[in-house]
């Protein structure tokens, strides 16, 4: 895995992005509080057929990242996983629904040979999950862990978006979810516009404090993986973290954003944009991706962020400036 991101860090296409995140559905099971998806305007979600086209015509990735929505809820989610040649493919669920998600991510298994990780959403104890996202869902979200983690060949790992809510109680939830014996247990900084708008980021100050803590839980895994890898992948986490709380302080784009020729998200409805953050610059209803992708609007998105016009911490912006800029491998492998 290191030889061919060190290969794509030093040799980039740059007309072929090496990170997508697809938005396979805008459906979804729960109206969780720390959401950005517009659930309110019932949209189409995009086709089988036009998912392979992109997949075609994107070639090999690194990372594929299936998002929504609830991704489970797409009935043809091991279809689309299949019609993909990524080096590893990432599913988030929020864990509502574990019948489906244990049968839905055994038939992806057998439909591909990408690493497949399923990231489990858990923000806190029962209490305070459940006032996040919904009455019952600890419950069934911890159901969800514990039966994939019978599943062979298969990384399951935690996500918690860090909130002003959750903030008091994250270490010691940290402890709690690593008796499950998750690969890992990532911690996701609230981001973009959330569905209630009285949740927000906790201070810098709170941010740096609980630092220490969240270091610590994090030398405790092994991501499942040799020790070399292992050192690696945790020496990312804290810098990921480092770079986010950085990011916040100075209000800018540190390091140097690849999201114009690395990273690109495209959304249920067919929209399309090199990030999260950033408006679309079309629709794959109206045109072909390679088209959007030489278009007008691509242009002037790609050097909007070139001239460091935006910032933000997304988690998987961040992966793909680091991972994908060999500059930054010595912090990787040796640490701070």
């Amino acid at each position: 895995m290191l030889k061919i991101l060190l290969s794509k860090s030093l040799f980039p296409n740059r007309d072929k992005p090496a990170h997508l995140i697809l938005h396979v559905t805008n459906k979804c099971n729960l109206r969780c509080n720390t959401c950005f998806v517009n659930f309110d305007i019932p949209i189409a979600d995009i086709s089988l057929e036009e998912i392979k086209k992109v997949s075609k015509s994107l070639g090999k990735l690194l990372w594929l990242d299936l998002s929504g929505g609830e991704p489970f809820l797409r009935k043809d989610l091991p279809e689309i996983c299949s019609s993909f040649k990524s080096e590893v493919i990432t599913i988030p669920t929020n864990g509502f629904d574990s019948e489906l998600i244990y049968e839905k991510t055994k038939e992806i298994l057998d439909t591909t040979k990408a690493e497949l990780t399923v990231s489990i959403s858990l923000d806190g104890f029962k209490e305070v999950h459940d006032s996040i996202r919904a009455k019952g869902s600890f419950d069934k979200a911890i159901a969800t862990l514990k039966k994939l983690r019978t599943i062979p060949h298969l990384k399951v790992k935690v996500n918690t978006v860090l909130c002003e809510k959750n903030y008091p109680t994250l270490i010691q939830f940290m402890k709690y979810i690593k008796t499950f014996n998750p690969d890992f247990h990532s911690i996701i900084l609230l981001r973009g516009n959330p569905r209630n708008k009285t949740y927000k980021l906790p201070s810098l100050e709170k941010l740096i404090g609980i630092r220490k803590g969240i270091f610590s839980m994090w030398d405790s895994y092994s991501y499942g993986l040799n020790p070399i890898i292992s050192r690696i992948l945790k020496n990312y986490q804290k810098q990921m973290y480092n770079t986010s709380l950085n990011i916040i302080k100075k209000k800018r784009q540190i390091p140097s954003c690849l999201a114009g020729t690395q990273h690109l998200v495209i959304y249920a409805n067919g929209d399309v944009s090199f990030c999260e953050m950033l408006p679309s610059m079309g629709n794959l209803k109206n045109k072909p991706l390679k088209a959007i992708l030489n278009s007008e609007p691509a242009k002037r998105l790609r050097k909007h962020i070139a001239q460091k016009k935006c910032y933000c911490h997304h988690n998987c912006n961040i992966l793909d400036n680091y991972f994908l800029n060999w500059t930054k491998y010595p912090k990787l492998i040796l640490g701070d």
